[in-house]
Order: structure tokens, then sequence, then C-alpha cells
């Protein structure tokens, strides 16, 4: 890890204050050609994130654990070391049982230039399970990526079309354990032309979802975090940007609910922060 990102250290550890200001959650982020992006907080004492090359040509998951009040050095996690393939966007189910990532591991088909799919791992008492590809109706020969379920497992992810013109957000209900038809989110959401949505994050509840978007209504910059809320008639708000605490200048990429759901982790240009979830009622406000 020290070769790719020298001065990398994540600074949130037990005793760290959440509040509605942002703090530091991890620094050094950046290096050359190396990013790490994508952080989740399953619990307090377990990290995941992705370590990405600026070309795209190396991307995986890393992992690392809180052990004698520190930050262990982190590794690739075991169903990710395998670098003929790239492995992008963890998710942990928030019961802890289920771990979705994307990767460009095909099966059943041929594989082309940006075929990626989203997979799951199951938890059992011996640890995760090796990896399953979801399949159809999630799955297609476009690409598919930035998985995140709700408390009752509805899935919402992110789908390219085939011409990688645009992207759009999808959600599927998880029923009678199959996934449903994938319906395509509302245009307040989608957008139109160059608004269109990416790396999206759905809210445990389903209460709100927080989405990229090159939009320029508010935009401080390039991509900005955006958020719509959700009411009890499935209807979902115009988006409103997430303002400076959340973006800057530069690009935002990716944005997690902690494993409690009591925190924000997000990318803001070249740091990683975090933020009290109870920030969202002051927007919504």
């Amino acid at each position: 890890m020290k070769q790719y990102l020298p001065n990398f250290k994540i600074e949130f550890n037990n005793d760290s204050v959440v509040d509605t200001q942002p703090k530091i959650f991890a620094s050094g982020i950046t290096h050359e050609e190396y990013i790490a992006r994508d952080f989740i907080l399953p619990n307090e004492n377990e990290i995941y994130f992705c370590l990405v090359k600026r070309d795209y040509s190396y991307a995986s998951i890393y992992h690392t654990t809180f052990v004698d009040g520190k930050w262990a050095e982190p590794k690739v996690a075991q169903f990710a070391t395998d670098t003929t393939h790239r492995y992008f966007e963890p998710f942990i189910s928030y019961d802890g049982k289920k771990f979705f990532f994307v990767s460009d591991m095909v099966e059943g088909r041929e594989k082309s230039e940006y075929d990626f799919d989203v997979w799951v791992m199951d938890k059992s008492d011996e640890g995760w399970s090796e990896p399953k590809n979801l399949g159809a109706p999630i799955n297609t020969k476009c690409l598919e990526a930035f998985p995140s379920v709700t408390y009752d497992g509805t899935l919402y992810f992110v789908r390219n079309d085939e011409g990688m013109t645009r992207s759009d957000v999808y959600r599927s209900r998880f029923i009678n354990g199959k996934y449903s038809e994938p319906e395509k989110l509302p245009v307040v959401i989608n957008g139109e032309g160059d608004d269109n949505a990416f790396n999206t994050c759905i809210a445990p509840d389903e209460s709100n979802l927080i989405f990229c978007s090159y939009r320029q209504d508010g935009n401080l910059g390039m991509s900005d975090y955006y958020i719509s809320f959700r009411d009890e008639n499935d209807n979902w708000s115009e988006a409103i940007n997430l303002g400076e605490k959340f973006n800057s200048p530069g690009y935002e990429v990716s944005l997690h609910f902690s494993g409690d759901s009591k925190m924000l982790i997000y990318s803001r240009y070249d740091v990683i922060k975090y933020i009290s979830a109870e920030v969202i009622n002051e927007i919504r406000k």
C-alpha cells in the first residue's frame, strides 16, 4: 500500500467526534498515478476501500482493521487478489450479511470493454462466501456499478448505456428471494443530457438518495453531490446541491453511509471526510 500512497493515513477512530461539521476521515489518498476512494465503515473497527490507478488499468478493494489502538496496514481483500480483473465500489448491507462490489469478471457471455457487473458475497460463520454474479435482471452487457441497498434489501445501482454516453440510476425490489426487473428513476434524479446521475447511495430507510452529477444548477466545480428526498407515495423531490460541506471546485466521486447509518463518509477532492448524517435533516428543512 505504501508504494502506491506513501502519505496515506486513516485519521478517524473510535474516539473521533461526529457532528454536523465535516472532519477528515483519511488523508494522503492521492499520489502520482493512484487514488483511494469508495470508503465504507461497516463497523467501528473495519474499513474497506478501493485503490485505483488513474488510467483504470488497476483497481482493487483493500481492507484494514482497528487493532491495539491503530489501523493496521491495509491489504488487498482476499476476494480481490486476481490482478487480471478490476474490483470497485464495495458495499456491505446494514445487517452485515451481504457484501456487494463491482468487477469486470464476466460469466456466461463474451466480455466487452466496459462490461462491469454487480457481484455479491454472503456472510457465514466461516467468513465471506465466494463471489456470485447477481445475474439478470440486474446485470447486462452494459456497465452496472455503485450498488447500495436499503434495510429491506432493495437494490439501487447505476447502469450506463451501451455506448457509454450516459448513466442512470435504477432500483430493484428484493421480493421472495429474487430481484425484480429494475426500474429507472425519474428525471429529477437522472436528469437529461449531460445532467445524468452517477455514483449513487440510497439511505437505509429509502428516505433520500445522494448521487453525483455534472449538472450546472448550483454546481461548485466539476462533479458535485446532490440529494433527492422520497416521500411516502414514492415521489422524489427536485435534486438539491449539498453545498460546500460536501462539494469543492474539483471532482466528488463517492459517498456512503456508515454501517450504523449515523455518518456519511465521502470523498471531497483530494481527501476523505466524514460528517453526522443529521446534516441531512438540516438540508431537508
